[in-house]
């Protein structure tokens, strides 16, 4: 998931003597998606300066590209785990298939052999017990093994 938000100008405020007169950002801010990474670079040397998350920094051509590098280099990473996350996830959802299938086919053969030894059940039975109770005992095993 990317979530990103919206990046809304900020400016700096100028105390007045009665009221705050708010100034713009000046041009040469660098942002880079990240908070702790949000930059000014100012042709003058900033040593001694306050940046405007009250930390000093100084910004220099280096240490905007390594920042720019390590968030693309997270990118690249974080693509590469997902991608790896959607191939478990198909292979995991091919093995359920393959079981399913496999106890469907179970399920059908179990269910032919019952048919055939009810059948042969039937045709090996003798004249000891009625036909009526025999049938009903064998639907009263067949219910308890279906239970």
């Amino acid at each position: 998931m990317n979530y990103q938000i919206p990046q809304i100008p900020q400016q700096h405020v100028v105390m007045s003597s009665h009221y705050q007169v708010p100034q713009p950002l000046p041009l040469n801010v660098i942002d880079t998606g990240y908070l702790e990474t949000r930059m000014t670079v100012c042709p003058t040397p900033l040593m001694g300066s306050v940046s405007e998350f009250g930390r000093k920094r100084v910004a220099s051509g280096d240490v905007i590209e390594k920042t720019v590098e390590r968030r693309q280099k997270r990118m690249i990473k974080n693509r590469e785990s997902a991608a790896r996350s959607r191939a478990r996830k198909r292979a995991y959802t091919h093995e359920l298939e393959n079981k399913i299938s496999r106890l469907e086919e179970e399920n059908e053969r179990l269910r032919r052999q019952r048919e055939v030894e009810k059948t042969c059940w039937w045709g090996h039975v003798g004249g000891t017990m009625e036909e009526d109770t025999l049938k009903s005992h064998f639907e009263t095993t067949l219910q308890k093994d279906t239970k």
